[in-house]
């Protein structure tokens, strides 16, 4: 199947620009359930809709927490002014990715103590490493195990994936009904990406993909967009066999 422009492939790394001021440690991406203190002074908690685990990590190695933050705001800086000056578009997307994949090139900024998987019933953690006071500029780093799936969905703001390690499929669709019946809509896949060290995704708003996560380990990805996902609204999931079209993240498991 032809690749959409939102899915464009690999690049090489560059080397990380000088340092910029530290930006704020990983919190926890969402309120859900009751913080608990979890060990190694990590607090965790558990969501009331999907299962999924949130975490909020406490930095035990202040030298790669202030290089990983250093390195953050640094992209994050190029990548404001990116959106700045050329708005959203598939062009200016492509090369904010071309930032996501050289922060993800640094291995060494993410150990996993830092960030450890999932464990037991749980499919996914997600850390949420910075976000704009105003919510916009969010960046995640999403670790999830083998066997997790996705609707089709939505993001109603644009979004870039680039791995740190590990696999991911990412399938992408497009609505082939008029939207007369707000409740159902039929799609059609458009094409596919293995999103791997080099080789990642950038969406448009409207774009609709869906996940799944193969291979033996969880794994290990930057997730940014436009604006923080527990500030989106009116975000689309599909079900691809009965047609339904729902709020996605409602009880749905919402990963990405």
């Amino acid at each position: 199947a032809d690749v959409p422009a939102a899915a464009v492939t690999a690049t090489t790394a560059t080397a990380p620009r000088a340092p910029a001021p530290a930006a704020t440690a990983a919190t926890a991406d969402r309120d859900t359930a009751p913080r608990g203190t979890g060990n190694g002074g990590i607090v965790g908690r558990t969501s009331i809709l999907s299962g999924e685990r949130t975490m909020t990590v406490t930095e035990p190695n202040a030298s790669i927490a202030d290089r990983r933050a250093a390195a953050v705001a640094d992209m994050l800086a190029r990548v404001r002014e990116i959106e700045r000056t050329r708005g959203v578009t598939r062009d200016a997307l492509n090369d904010m990715r071309e930032e996501l994949y050289g922060l993800a090139a640094r291995k060494e900024l993410f150990p996993e103590s830092d960030f450890p998987p999932p464990e037991g019933d749980t499919p996914n953690i997600r850390y949420l490493l910075s976000e704009d006071a105003d919510k916009r500029f969010a960046l995640y780093m999403n670790s999830i195990r083998p066997g997790k799936l996705t609707d089709p969905h939505n993001h109603t703001t644009w979004a870039i994936v680039a791995a740190v390690e590990g696999e991911e499929i990412n399938r992408f669709y497009e609505r082939t009904d008029d939207g007369a019946d707000p409740g159902k809509a039929t799609l059609k896949q458009t094409g596919e990406v293995v999103v791997r060290p080099g080789v990642g995704v950038a969406m448009m708003p409207d774009d609709i993909h869906s996940i799944a996560v193969t291979g033996d380990a969880p794994t290990l990805h930057l997730h940014m967009y436009g604006k923080s996902l527990d500030a989106v609204a009116d975000r689309l999931g599909f079900d691809l066999e009965t047609g339904a079209v729902d709020r996605y993240g409602a009880g749905s498991g919402a990963t990405a």
